[in-house]
């Protein structure tokens, strides 16, 4: 999968930026988590979306399983 990034170097640096703005995501949820607050698959494909973020076009995006 081609990834929107130029360089190597600007891979690093997305990729170090969106780890902290994930952790921060991850911080947020543990905050606002309840006795009744469940992992969605929501939840998943936003950590996902931050993960990737300006690195890869599937940012947010779930992929069938193959059968």
């Amino acid at each position: 999968m081609p990834g929107l990034y130029r360089t190597g170097e600007e891979k690093r640096q997305l990729e170090s930026r969106n780890g902290a703005i994930q952790f921060l995501a991850v911080l947020n949820y543990i905050d606002e988590w309840g006795p009744e607050s469940i992992l969605t698959p929501v939840i998943v494909l936003e950590l996902q979306r931050l993960a990737v973020n300006q690195i890869y076009t599937c940012a947010g995006n779930s992929a069938a399983a193959p059968s």
